[in-house]
């Protein structure tokens, strides 16, 4: 059993058995996503409706993303290298489709990379040459590095920016919580990440 939106996503992360047998799927991504741009910008899920916004990339990040957007009726269009897969996505959750040249001129206020764009050891790229004008917010769903080139540029473009290791220490949680009934260890696990990280570095 899996819950509407889940459903709709059509991927589970996390899964629970009840003790007579049944099984529960669940997704810790859309939430975690929606929760760490909400917490960025100090604003509720609700609050995202009629808000504008882009969302870079149409895989299974992006539709995540855009499954927890359109449930709480923001304006989504999502841009994608290949145009037909953003426009199958766009099909599904009621969004518009554009190729990803077409989004330095987004009108969007909030931008949300879920591309691979920018990832480590590809660190000094970015999907976007600059930072449009109307943006308030930027969130990059890549955790390493933690602060992208897309954040930098964001920041120094006096946006709001959400790093993807706030998403991934979220979603991390919630398993672990759905898991266990118990609080997660949020600031142990952020921890733990950041030191595997600083691990890696060269």
């Amino acid at each position: 059993a899996c819950d509407q939106l889940v459903r709709k996503i059509g991927s589970a992360n996390t899964i629970t058995f009840d003790a007579d047998g049944g099984v529960r799927g669940h997704n810790t991504d859309y939430a975690a996503a929606l929760d760490a741009l909400c917490g960025a910008m100090d604003i509720s899920r609700a609050d995202l409706a009629g808000r504008g916004v882009t969302v870079l990339g149409a895989g299974g990040v992006a539709r995540a993303v855009v499954a927890g957007l359109s449930h709480y009726q923001a304006e989504v269009t999502i841009y994608n290298r290949t145009i037909s897969r953003a426009e199958k996505l766009a099909a599904q959750f009621g969004c518009t489709a554009k190729p990803l040249d077409a989004a330095a001129n987004a009108t969007a206020e909030i931008i949300i990379n879920c591309t691979s764009i920018g990832m480590h050891p590809n660190v000094d790229a970015s999907p976007l040459a600059s930072i449009p004008t109307d943006v308030k917010a930027i969130f990059d769903t890549i955790y390493n590095p933690i602060e992208t080139k897309l954040l930098r540029d964001a920041k120094a473009a006096g946006c709001v920016t959400v790093t993807g290791l706030d998403m991934f220490v979220k979603q991390a949680a919630a398993q672990f919580e759905i898991w266990t009934d118990r609080p997660a260890p949020v600031e142990i696990m952020r921890q733990v990440v950041l030191d595997k990280l600083a691990n890696r570095r060269p």
